[in-house]
């Protein structure tokens, strides 16, 4: 099955690079006296892609999630802030998959961000290196799930929409990927995507 597709577009926050969330859900929890998946749910929802992509600055981030929280107000700043900054951003599981995925595919990254972010990115990600380009929101002048993004990078790379692959952790990035013709994957966990990519290789 895998001769159908030349292209794989992966999303970048939440596919590529996250957080590591145990620390700081371990202490809201912890401080809120809640379940630990309610809260990491919460902080690792749309709030956190908002902050990720600039949407909002780390003090509305805080307030959205404390109005989230069940008894939130009694979560202190400065206290979330200092664990938040000791865990900064990470490669997850996925980016692992990519030098062995190059063998077969054009790999690139489709993503709601900045070109200056991608290029301090570069600085801190190896998995970069087996990219075969970025598309960025900025770069498109559109985001998704707008079509124009994706008709942007396929027209960029002269690529085919039913030879492409869309792997996203948004459901309705994934929903319009597929209304263009790509086939999509919208990204929950790690063992899932490599269910999905086995399916591919058959």
């Amino acid at each position: 099955m895998n001769h159908q597709f030349n292209f794989l577009f992966f999303d970048l926050f939440g596919v590529l690079i996250g957080t590591d969330q145990s620390a700081v859900t371990h202490y809201v929890a912890t401080q809120l006296n809640i379940p630990y998946v309610l809260v990491r749910d919460i902080l690792y929802g749309s709030n956190l892609k908002q902050l990720e992509r600039r949407k909002i600055n780390f003090t509305q981030y805080f307030s959205d999630i404390q109005h989230a929280l069940p008894g939130g107000r009694k979560l202190q700043f400065e206290g979330f802030k200092n664990r938040w900054v000791q865990i900064g951003l990470n490669e997850l599981p996925a980016a692992g998959l990519l030098p062995e995925l190059t063998l077969k595919y054009r790999i690139l990254i489709l993503s709601n961000t900045s070109n200056r972010m991608i290029r301090k990115f570069k600085t801190q990600f190896s998995f970069f290196d087996n990219l075969e380009g970025v598309i960025t929101s900025e770069e498109a002048g559109v985001m998704k799930p707008a079509p124009g993004i994706f008709t942007y990078a396929l027209e960029k790379f002269q690529a085919v929409p039913d030879q492409c692959v869309m792997i996203d952790d948004s459901p309705s990035n994934v929903k319009a990927a597929e209304n263009l013709g790509m086939v999509g994957h919208c990204y929950t966990n790690f063992e899932g995507l490599t269910q999905f990519l086995n399916q591919l290789l058959e």
